[in-house]
């Protein structure tokens, strides 16, 4: 690093400004032309537009205040800060409200050279956060303490000239890579439909209901501790996270299967999560590979002899995608699967030496599926790497040239 590089504190080269929420009462205050930023408009490395937005009497009536273009937001109350810290630049004058602070830098400190500094300081931020049961938050005094390398303004200028370059190749090598693992995705569930709506004349059509049987699970007692000493799984939603499952976090013995409502499923049943804030995300699904007990938010699923299980959930995921009539919210927002529109679910059912077949060429294909995933995530994870080593070069003083190499090399 450079003589001529000040070490100091981000305290001593920015000020920090607040923000506030107008009364919700006061409808003068309501629906103007300010932007009014909160925590859920924190979704890029620039902010310029809201959700909400104010009016010029709210600015002059309440806490709100204006903020300047070219200032940093930092959120400073979410629970986001138990695991990344959400740092953007105005392009615009707006306010704020409580939960974020803006860091105002000084004459000496190029804007968009402190954007970068906090989004590289990412992982110090993070030890600054006092954590909370639900929210965590930053302080102010804690955020002033925070080191900073200031080097001359025109050097401050040349970096953020050669990362702006930097991540705008990082940016499209990234944006590519997304796409190529959205791709992959979509390849494999069109093939999917594509096999499910076919219309062979062997392939027969049934509901659910009239190909299998369903039972439902329970939760053993936790006073009786014999009922949790065993070595039977117990499967509860946050184990459904793959599609197939023969063990869970938790076990139970015979001794609670027979005193509770707990029940077993056997190998070549499927679970499907029927409850809880983890359909957000789609109605999980996975086929019973060695026997499990289950609780009160999952189904089980039994197919007569003449279904192949592995058959049966490739439809059912295929049918799953279609429907729309299938989750509905149930008390206090929680999402649930409609029974009885699961057991009306369409079919079609090929002879079993079809379904086996199919199945077989479906896990194929799923399989390199997830290996061109794997490989997409792994450069995406790479392209991140190296966006973070250069902001560590960048503010030790060991970034010359725009890396053009070594992102060409990341993205292939």
């Amino acid at each position: 690093m450079s003589p001529d590089w000040q070490q100091t504190t981000l305290g001593e080269v920015v000020s920090f400004k607040g923000g506030g929420t107008p009364s919700t009462e006061m409808a003068a205050y309501w629906n103007g032309d300010i932007p009014w930023v909160s925590p859920k408009d924190m979704k890029s490395s620039e902010v310029g537009d809201s959700i909400d937005k104010i009016t010029p009497e709210a600015i002059e009536n309440s806490a709100a205040s204006l903020i300047p273009k070219d200032a940093i937001l930092i959120v400073v109350r979410s629970g986001i800060l138990a695991r990344t810290i959400p740092v953007a630049i105005t392009t615009r004058p707006l306010a704020v409200n409580q939960d974020i602070k803006a860091l105002c830098p000084n004459g000496d400190v190029d804007p968009r050279y402190l954007h970068y500094f906090m989004q590289m300081s990412e992982p110090d931020i993070l030890k600054l956060v006092t954590r909370g049961a639900t929210v965590h938050r930053l302080s102010t005094d804690s955020l002033k303490t925070l080191k900073f390398a200031k080097p001359p303004l025109a050097e401050q200028q040349r970096i953020v000239a050669i990362l702006d370059e930097a991540f705008a190749g990082l940016a499209t090598a990234t944006a590519n890579a997304e796409k190529n693992l959205k791709n992959a995705r979509e390849l494999f569930e069109s093939y999917l439909q594509a096999i499910f709506t076919r219309r062979d004349a062997d392939w027969e059509p049934h509901s659910l209901d009239e190909v299998c049987s369903f039972t439902s699970g329970g939760t053993p007692s936790k006073a009786r501790v014999s009922y949790w000493s065993g070595d039977i799984p117990w499967v509860s939603g946050r184990d459904m996270k793959s599609d197939r499952i023969g063990d869970a976090a938790l076990h139970i013995s015979q001794e609670a299967i027979e005193g509770s409502a707990s029940r077993i499923a056997p190998i070549g049943s499927l679970l499907v999560l029927v409850r809880g804030m983890g359909l957000a995300n789609g109605i999980a699904l996975a086929e019973v590979t060695s026997p499990c007990a289950f609780n009160q938010d999952i189904k089980a699923i039994h197919p007569s002899s003449s279904i192949h299980p592995r058959f049966l959930l490739h439809s059912l995921r295929a049918a799953f995608a279609r429907s729309e009539k299938l989750l509905s919210n149930a008390a206090h927002g929680t999402l649930k699967v409609e029974m009885d529109e699961l057991r009306k679910v369409p079919l079609r059912i090929p002879p079993l030496r079809v379904q086996v077949s199919v199945s077989s060429k479906i896990d194929s294909l799923a399989l390199d599926s997830q290996k061109l995933a794997r490989l997409y995530r792994k450069k995406i994870d790479a392209l991140q790497n190296l966006k973070q080593s250069l902001l560590q070069k960048a503010f030790s003083g060991e970034l010359t040239s725009p890396p053009s190499q070594a992102i060409k090399e990341a993205a292939e």
